[in-house]
């Protein structure tokens, strides 16, 4: 007998995967508050459902590449933030005793300049 497994964060309860295999964020905003500290607002898209966020931003750099090679100058950005996963219609089923209902995000990148 042959089973499939659905892993249990991509059942429809939870991000539904196979109804909605991406989430977007969008951003609308990005106001300086001192030193390499930003705010970053934004459409955060889960499940279809389209809610605003701010993220807490930090910048480092611009700054030139640890390569002597590479002549391009790299910013690198760390975005932090969090949401109600009852918001996007995420584990609708679990009590909030067992798994609570704020979840972190937590994003981080390089970029280069061309």
């Amino acid at each position: 007998m042959l089973h499939t497994f659905v892993h249990p964060l991509k059942s429809e309860d939870m991000f539904n995967v196979e109804k909605y295999p991406t989430m977007t964020f969008k951003s609308t905003g990005l106001q300086k508050v001192g030193g390499n500290k930003y705010k970053m607002t934004g459409d955060l898209t889960i499940k279809g459902i389209t809610k605003p966020i701010t993220l807490d931003v930090t910048m480092n750099g611009p700054a030139a590449h640890p390569n002597p090679a590479n002549k391009k100058l790299q910013l690198g950005v760390k975005a932090l933030g969090t949401v109600k996963r009852s918001d996007y219609g995420i584990g609708g089923k679990l009590a909030t005793v067992m798994v609570g209902d704020e979840i972190s995000l937590r994003a981080t990148g390089e970029f280069q300049k061309n």
